[in-house]
């Protein structure tokens, strides 16, 4: 049923952002598919912490959040993913990789998020992706993440700037 629910949710995806970016996508959807089924708390739902500069870039990130809550509210119509209701918790990060990470400290402890996604600018991406190592905590980053910045926790939607690199390249 988790790969209905993963095809569902990609679709959902396409139509709030566009088919250019549901490749990228595909991976979190498959990560968060991931994460809902390594959970064994049923009842509970899934927290995803997302973390974006909204008021900084509204052009580009309102497509955003209108595909992830379009996804959210379709499956969570559809009885959630294996039962679970879907619920994020928004944060605007205003451009600061100190507020990225007092929110995803926040977002952790207090609000217990399963895990968190978002960070458009390459600093926040990387603060975040630094925090998520340290505290074992799955990150979905939103914006290209160069340098020694992957780890075990850290899933980048977008490419490098060395493999649009080689792309452009004969």
């Amino acid at each position: 049923m988790i790969g209905c629910e993963v095809a569902h949710y990609i679709f959902a995806l396409e139509r709030g952002i566009g088919a250019a970016h549901a490749h990228a996508m595909r991976k979190a959807a498959l990560l968060l598919s991931a994460v809902f089924c390594a959970s064994l708390a049923y009842a509970q739902p899934v927290r995803v912490g997302d973390i974006n500069s909204y008021e900084a870039f509204p052009a580009h990130l309102e497509p955003y959040r209108k595909g992830w809550r379009l996804a959210q509210e379709e499956l969570n119509a559809a009885g959630g993913v294996n039962g679970r209701r879907i619920e994020v918790l928004s944060r605007d990060d205003a451009m600061r990789a100190d507020d990225a990470v007092r929110h995803a400290t926040e977002l952790a402890a207090k609000e217990k998020v399963d895990v968190l996604m978002g960070g458009f600018t390459s600093g926040v991406s990387l603060a975040l992706a630094e925090f998520a190592q340290r505290h074992k905590i799955v990150y979905v980053a939103a914006a290209s993440l160069n340098g020694g910045s992957v780890n075990p926790y850290t899933f980048n939607l977008r490419p490098s700037a060395g493999m649009q690199a080689s792309m452009l390249l004969p």
